[in-house]
């Protein structure tokens, strides 16, 4: 049982844990309102310290600190770290509400010298604290001095809270859960590096690169750029702790990593190290170093005629915290005078996965030999590149992404990569960083294969990639580069076309209702077509300045959850039009030109969906003279939609001038700017808005109809707009040829469709005799769809727990429902009996009715409840709109035999080539014998029966039922002639094709 001791004094209270382990850092998560620890950081408290601090007035109500030492529970009875709980009030309304800070500080003082390889390079850079910082109140440069007092106070001389202005971070510390490591350069303090940790997400980094990156200040980056030189970004990453499974590794503590990557010269060698640093485990804070990645390259000779040699290794030790058990990744670069060679592949083995993850890409450039190349000089290939991979996906590149796809624009290219690239930079962009291009995936397979090629002065680089697996997909993708005039040295223009084309079908998750109407994510498919180009970044007219941007892009779905769905779009989209999160976006087409010292930017834009289209454009300029600043921009913008008819028309511009003043030490910045907008729409009614703005005011107001309160349509508008109910083909079934068709047309039920018209499809359907399938469905959502056969009762086939919404009605939850109805269209004269299976309940229990969905444009069947945006362009998902139905194939029966028994037979009886069509009526033999009794009436000779033939076969009513019969044994696919003779020539040499009278059927 535990047990706190505890001594009052002046100081505060003062107590020790006794016969246990004492509370925990969980124990006081539970009593802290909002506070997150990680699960791995569950120490012990020892000697615990509370000391309250009286406040000096209204500003300063005091507060409350509290100190302990920390231990683990496995580990020695040493301590290992200490806790700091800072209590302050807050106001909340009348009253004030305790909120708290609570650090977790390791004193770790770990000297980067320990580093292997690199380490007398680091020799000056010291880890000093690592601290877990949990704060319930916004940390200001002002609140955190006054918690700062609070902790002096009470008698805390050995640690302090990080004041906002001292850390990267870019403004306050806002309420979370930190995890901060403050690091020196000789006996100088730097500011602190600090991740955010987030509950349920995994490893969480940061990355300060040349630039200051998330640091936020230089000042870090170059006080390390001098202790080391080449020094590239330092790294700063905690790692969450890892349970142990059955089968799995072995559990492994949470892990705080500070590493380093840089470069280095020896010699004639240039070294290169990635993750050289300090690894620090969570139970037991016992810091070691650690190197993850070296690279070694070698240059010999000028580096025109010169040899490269160059490779890299990466074994990352940590690579269990990313699922792996084993990561290595390696790349080699190979330059010689004329060829250069690249090659980069990874093996990762993964958990839970017998099968490794491996590819390997590589590239052979040929662009230093005479004549830039290799083939004629119509089509010089300059650059072969080849590759796939085993459990191994490859993310493709958005369409403005294509020119930075390492493996379309080159593993060494210098916008993709960088400026000549190591081979650990190379591995870095492939398999590193928050979104790799290329990741391991179970059951995922990739091939790839390219070119780089110049034609007629025109240079391209092409890549066909192709994916398999669960899911699969063919791209093509390429760069197109292209300058006016072919042969000029500075060309007036030059166009980069980023090109991207897609074939993919693919796994989704779509959200649907349950039948107790709860969301559920439901497995379905995705086949989507996709094509773009866009132009890169290195496109101009006339001269470098003048940029040229734009793209145009297409995109259709054909299955899945945005089926029926397509869009293209050249430029983008209207401001105002709400894109869906699966279109794409391409940038404005527009150029940026300069007329003396104008700056001046056209762009336009254009876009077509299945609900809409648009197009606009907007144009400005810019005058920057140093203390004075004018501009001008104009804009237009438009769209159209309909299913109800809606339109839209903005226009606006505006002007300002200002100007930067300084005045002794004051800095003035006045600024004038004048503004107009109008907006114009009909739905169905005329209606708009203007808008007037000062730089000190603004004044607006409407006329005609409210945009969002446009009147709804009636039920006699409405049901105009929805298309008629078809019944289509689907299965082992065909439309008749034109003319072709019998009269027998299915009787119109006036009352089946009364949304859509009186008739659903007059039209008739040849279907196979050996099962066949059709669908009646309508662009409409039904609660309910009904079957109605000739006699009995109606009964429902299919329902969904969505509620059905007619917004253009502004009606929610109404009730809609699909009824098909069969009927039996028998031939004249030629009733079927009553007892006839077709009137039979089981004959239609037989069919097979699936239920068929589609998804709807909001604007019709939206919940006009719910705020939509003005372009409405989402979908309604998966609704119900009818049925796929299957008539099964018939039965084989035995019409000769008493209540159409079936045949039945006996193995045995098969195997002695006789078949008995009962066991009890034994003495039917087959085949038949020569013994075997006759029946029925026996055929006789029948003078003039050639005749008979002659005249008849051709005759008008035989002719007609050859023809029904012809085209219903054709539409069955059971012909493989599409001629039909009708046996004129036949009757004209019956006569001297008999050479006598054919027998007769006595009963004919």
């Amino acid at each position: 049982m535990d047990r706190l001791v505890c001594q009052m004094s002046a100081d505060g209270v003062q107590g020790a844990m006794q016969k246990g382990q004492g509370k925990s850092l969980s124990d006081l998560a539970q009593q802290v309102d909002g506070l997150f620890l990680p699960g791995d950081w569950d120490f012990h408290l020892q000697d615990v310290f509370v000391k309250t601090i009286d406040g000096s007035g209204a500003d300063d109500k005091g507060g409350w600190v509290g100190t302990a030492a920390l231990k683990r529970s496995d580990a020695q009875a040493a301590r290992l770290s200490q806790l700091y709980v800072i209590g302050v009030p807050v106001p909340k309304g009348e009253k004030d509400v305790w909120r708290h800070v609570v650090v977790v500080d390791l004193d770790v003082n770990f000297g980067l010298k320990e580093v292997p390889v690199v380490g007398q390079a680091l020799k000056q850079v010291t880890i000093r604290h690592v601290n877990l910082l949990c704060n319930r109140v916004v940390l200001t440069e002002p609140s955190s001095k006054k918690l700062n007092e609070l902790l002096k106070k009470a008698g805390v001389t050995k640690f302090a809270l990080p004041v906002p202005k001292f850390t990267q971070f870019d403004d306050d510390i806002a309420v979370g859960t930190h995890l901060l490591v403050t690091y020196a350069i000789g006996a100088a303090e730097q500011p602190a590096l600090s991740v955010d940790l987030v509950k349920g997400e995994g490893k969480r980094d940061l990355v300060v690169g040349a630039g200051g990156g998330a640091a936020g200040g230089g000042s870090s980056w170059g006080s390390l750029s001098k202790v080391a030189k080449g020094v590239r970004r330092i790294n700063f990453a905690y790692v969450p702790a890892v349970t142990a499974a059955k089968g799995s590794t072995p559990a492994r503590p949470g892990r705080i990593v500070v590493s380093l990557d840089a470069a280095g010269e020896l010699g004639p060698l240039t070294l290169e190290f990635k993750g050289a640093g300090v690894v620090c485990p969570v139970d037991t804070f016992t810091p070691s170093a650690t190197l993850s990645g070296v690279g070694v390259s070698f240059v010999w000779g000028t580096p025109e005629l010169g040899i490269r040699v160059a490779g890299g290794l990466v074994l990352n030790p940590l690579a269990w915290a990313d699922d792996h058990l084993v990561q290595l990744d390696g790349a080699v670069m190979v330059y010689l005078p004329a060829i250069a060679a690249t090659v980069a592949g990874s093996y990762r083995q993964m958990k839970g996965q017998d099968d490794p993850s491996v590819f390997l890409f590589g590239e052979l450039d040929f662009s230093q030999m005479v004549g830039g190349g290799f083939g004629p000089p119509c089509f010089t290939v300059r650059r072969v590149m080849l590759g796939g991979g085993y459990n191994s996906q490859v993310r493709l590149p958005k369409p403005d992404e294509v020119e930075k796809f390492p493996l379309v624009a080159g593993l060494t290219d210098e916008t993709a990569v960088g400026k000549d690239p190591t081979p650990l930079q190379v591995l870095d962009k492939l398999t590193s960083g928050d979104t790799p291009w290329i990741t391991p995936k179970a059951q995922n397979f990739w091939a790839a294969g390219g070119l780089e090629f110049e034609t007629f002065k025109i240079l391209a680089k092409v890549l066909l990639l192709v994916e398999f697996g669960n899911d699969w997909s063919v791209s093509v993708l390429g760069l197109v580069t292209l300058q006016l005039p072919l042969d000029s040295k500075n060309p007036a223009a030059k166009l980069v076309g980023q090109l991207a084309g897609q074939l993919e079908h693919r796994s989704v998750k779509v959200q649907q209702k349950d039948a107790s109407g709860k969301d559920v994510a439901v497995g379905d498919e995705e086949t989507v077509l996709t094509a773009s180009v866009v132009l890169g970044t290195k496109s101009y007219l006339f001269t470098e300045d003048a940029k040229l941007t734009g793209g145009v892009a297409m995109r259709v779905w054909t299955q899945g959850p945005h089926e029926g769905d397509f869009v293209f779009t050249l430029g983008g989209y209207a401001p105002s039009y709400k894109v869906p999160d699966h279109y794409p976006n391409v940038p404005r087409v527009g150029v940026t030109f300069n007329i003396g010292p104008v700056t001046m930017r056209a762009e336009v834009y254009f876009a077509f969906t299945p609900r809409a289209v648009m197009a606009g454009g907007n144009l400005s300029m810019v005058q920057n003279l140093g203390w004075l600043r004018w501009w001008l921009s104009v804009h237009v913008d438009g769209w159209i939609g309909w299913d109800p008819f809606t339109a839209y028309l903005s226009l606006g511009a505006s002007v300002g001038i200002a100007a930067d003043i300084d005045i002794g030490p004051v800095h003035v910045r006045p600024s004038v700017e004048l503004g107009v907008d109008l907006a114009l729409w009909w739905c169905p009614d005329f209606g708009g808005h203007w808008s007037v703005s000062l730089w000190f005011a603004s004044i607006s107001g409407d006329f005609g109809s409210d945009l969002q309160g446009k009147i709804p349509v009636d039920w006699d508008q409405f049901k105009r707009t929805v298309p008629k109910p078809v019944i289509l083909p689907r299965k082992n079934t065909e439309l008749p040829e034109e003319g072709t068709a019998g009269s027998n047309k299915p009787v119109p039920d006036k009352d089946t469709a009364p949304i859509a018209g009186e008739e659903a499809n007059g039209q008739a359907i040849n279907g196979s005799q050996n099962s066949f399938t059709f669908s009646s469905t309508i662009q409409a959502p039904a609660k309910e769809v009904w079957v109605h056969p000739p006699t009995g009762q109606p009964v429902c086939k299919a329902s969904m727990t969505d509620a059905v919404h007619i917004r253009e009605m502004n009606r929610s939850d109404v009730a809609s429902r699909l009824d098909v109805h069969f009927s039996y269209l028998p031939r004249e004269g030629e009733p079927l009996p009553a007892a006839h299976p077709v009137f039979q309940d089981a004959f239609w229990e037989a069919w097979s009715y699936k239920p068929t969905y589609a998804n709807l444009p909001f604007a019709k069947w939206g919940d006009p409840k719910v705020e939509a945006p003005k372009s409405a362009s989402d979908l309604v998902p998966h609704q119900l709109t009818g049925l796929e139905i299957t008539v099964p194939a018939p039965t084989v029966r035995c019409a000769a035999r008493p209540n159409n028994r079936p045949l039945q037979a006996d193995a045995a009886d098969i195997e002695k080539e006789t078949i008995y069509a009962y066991d009890d009526e034994r003495d039917a033999g087959m085949p038949l014998t020569a013994q075997a009794p006759t029946q029925g009436s026996t055929a006789a000779l029948s003078p003039g029966a050639a005749h008979v033939v002659k005249d008849g076969i051709a005759s008008s009513p035989i002719q007609q039922a050859r023809g029904h019969l012809f085209e219903a044994l054709k539409g069955a696919g059971c012909l493989r002639t599409s001629k039909n003779d009708g046996l004129d020539r036949y009757a004209r040499e019956v006569l001297t094709t008999l050479t006598d009278d054919p027998l007769l059927d006595a009963a004919a």
